[in-house]
């Protein structure tokens, strides 16, 4: 401890200044000892705890192609699977370099600096983002984002993660906070106005006329319209098979013809099916393969009744001739 001796007439303001000093800098030092203990109680805690390496069956192998999947999403499930597993850096790129199959692999057994024992998760990482980086240009990427559209069988929430996945590989990164917070609003601002023009329908035409001030926003909108569209559908299912039941009721003769004119045996198989030209069951009339042979019979003997004999055509022309041989009368005269 340290002491301070005060001689008579010393000021108390100045001692108590070099008192409150000193307390800060004691308070100081305590606090730096604290962190330094705490650091190495971490370490112990991190070395002592249990590896779980079993986990490396949720990683999939990477070849190097879109294939499977891009190396950010191989790069982003093997840190995932790391901090549930409590791996160190060296079990990262251990695993990882298990995981390289195909191209990936061969540019592994190429690349001296990846076998360096000394080489950290970070720089392996760098070493394989500089190899494998996307091809596409930055211009592709943002058209892709500017003209994403909604497809005819895809639904709100599937468009909005595939316009969040390629606002997400367009955005800038960079070390500094304030300049990756404001890449980060632009891209929002991107991204939601390509999700709303891009939407379908009625959904994109109430998303865009709300004009909403985030993502969040404008998908629970589009899918609240979505939903009610499916709903309105359904019902008005409800309100036309109700209608037609009540009409068959009510005309029992109209229900029956609607049922000869529609297909009522969906259940029946097709040997049930009987053909009016030949009898057979199976197949249509339409269809029938005795159908050409039976229209040739039939015209055959269409021709043939048609068709003059020739013993008819000899008894008019011998009748023809008599008639023309027969003298008129000439009436006697007085």
């Amino acid at each position: 401890m340290f002491s301070i001796t005060v001689s008579k007439g010393t000021d108390f303001t100045r001692y108590n200044i070099i008192q409150s000093v000193w307390l800060v800098q004691v308070n100081m030092t305590d606090i730096e000892t604290l962190r330094k203990e705490l650091a190495e109680l971490k370490l112990k805690l991190t070395e002592t705890t249990t590896k779980d390496l079993s986990l490396v069956t949720l990683i999939k192998n990477w070849s190097g192609t879109s294939a499977t999947g891009s190396l950010q999403e191989f790069l982003n499930s093997v840190d995932t699977t790391a901090d549930l597993g409590s791996w160190s850096e060296k079990d990262k790129v251990r695993i990882t370099t298990l995981k390289l199959v195909d191209r990936a692999r061969s540019f592994y057994d190429a690349t001296p600096e990846l076998h360096s024992a000394d080489i950290t998760w970070n720089d392996f990482k760098k070493i394989l983002l500089e190899r494998f980086r996307d091809p596409r240009t930055d211009q592709f990427l943002f058209s892709q984002l500017h003209c994403a559209q909604q497809g005819q069988q895809e639904t709100v929430r599937d468009f909005a993660d595939r316009v969040r996945n390629l606002a997400q590989q367009v955005t800038p990164h960079t070390d500094d906070p304030e300049a990756q917070r404001m890449c980060n609003l632009q891209t929002s601002r991107m991204l939601i106005a390509s999700f709303t023009n891009g939407l379908r329908g009625n959904p994109g035409i109430q998303s865009r006329f709300a004009c909403p001030s985030s993502m969040d926003e404008a998908v629970r909108i589009a899918v609240t319209v979505e939903q009610a569209e499916s709903c309105k559908s359904k019902m008005e299912t409800f309100y036309v098979n109700s209608t037609t039941r009540e009409t068959d009721r009510l005309n029992p003769s109209r229900g029956r013809a609607r049922g000869r004119n529609t297909n009522t045996d969906k259940n029946s198989s097709a040997s049930d099916f009987r053909c009016f030209e030949c009898g057979g069951k199976g197949h249509y009339a339409n269809s029938c393969p005795t159908r050409k042979q039976r229209l040739e019979s039939v015209k055959k003997k269409e021709q043939e009744s048609y068709k003059t004999p020739e013993s008819q055509i000899r008894n008019e022309k011998s009748r023809g001739r008599r008639r023309g041989n027969r003298q008129p009368h000439k009436p006697s005269g007085n």
